[in-house]
């Protein structure tokens, strides 16, 4: 037991420390459908007709995907950026036809409900003096805010964003390789440790590194997976540090 907690604090301390390397360099494998932009770990469209806030929720709802919802400054930037170039190829020629519609909604108590979330949405980027009334509800991207946010009633055409999350490709041949062996780890053999979102994941990240003869992928209570790369396998490794846990499937290259 104690072996096993040294391991899962080694294995948050290393993801802590690589989290952001590992996520930009594991995210240049992940890609999106055919006419969908990619930015890290989401793809978004743009589609080719204006539509009012309910429509757009409507045709967006599709399993894994919402109207565009940004998290961040950096992301915001990089939506409206390219989304300005698509509206102006789609024949937007003036302020009022540069804006889009973004999936969230203004609260009596001016806080942000968005789509695909539970809790209320933290970031936000209104432009001067927005939001501006108490009957406009829905939320839009509008060049004349210089591209920041500004409430509108919800029956207004603006263009529509969709968003998902941008995948790993579903056939690759060589996870296929990977032998699992259930309900075992293999201690004291890692190198390095993620959290990821699966097997392909974590499978990918051994695949691409030569110093990786195996993975653990451990599962824990909180739902969360953490993927922990092996320098060993089962036949380079002393049989004392083969452990059975529930929790945990090694798989072999």
């Amino acid at each position: 037991m104690f072996r096993i907690r040294i391991f899962i604090a080694y294995a948050t301390i290393t993801w802590i420390v690589n989290a952001t390397k590992d996520q930009a360099f594991y995210g240049q494998f992940l890609t999106c459908p055919t006419g969908w932009l990619k930015w890290q770990e989401s793809c978004y469209i743009l589609l080719p007709r204006k539509m009012n806030f309910n429509n757009a929720s409507r045709v967006c709802n599709e399993p894994g995907t919402t109207m565009i919802v940004p998290d961040s400054q950096e992301e915001h930037d990089f939506i409206w950026h390219k989304m300005k170039i698509w509206m102006q190829q789609h024949g937007a020629v003036n302020d009022s036809d540069l804006q889009v519609w973004i999936g969230c909604k203004n609260t009596d108590t001016s806080q942000l409900r968005c789509q695909g979330e539970t809790d209320i949405h933290t970031y936000r980027n209104w432009g001067p003096s927005q939001p501006d009334s108490e009957s406009e509800r829905c939320v839009r991207m509008a060049e004349m805010f210089g591209g920041k946010w500004g409430d509108h009633s919800c029956g207004m055409l603006f263009h529509v964003v969709c968003e998902r999350k941008a995948n790993f490709p579903g056939h690759c041949r060589s996870l296929a390789h990977f032998v699992r062996v259930p309900q075992t780890c293999l201690l004291n053999h890692d190198y390095k440790s993620s959290h990821v979102r699966g097997f392909e994941e974590c499978a990918l990240m051994c695949w691409v590194e030569p110093l990786c003869y195996s993975f653990n992928l451990l599962h824990r209570g909180d739902g969360e997976l953490i993927c922990q790369l092996n320098h060993a396998g089962i036949a380079e490794a002393d049989e004392v540090h083969v452990d059975i846990q529930n929790n945990c499937s090694l798989y072999i290259k």
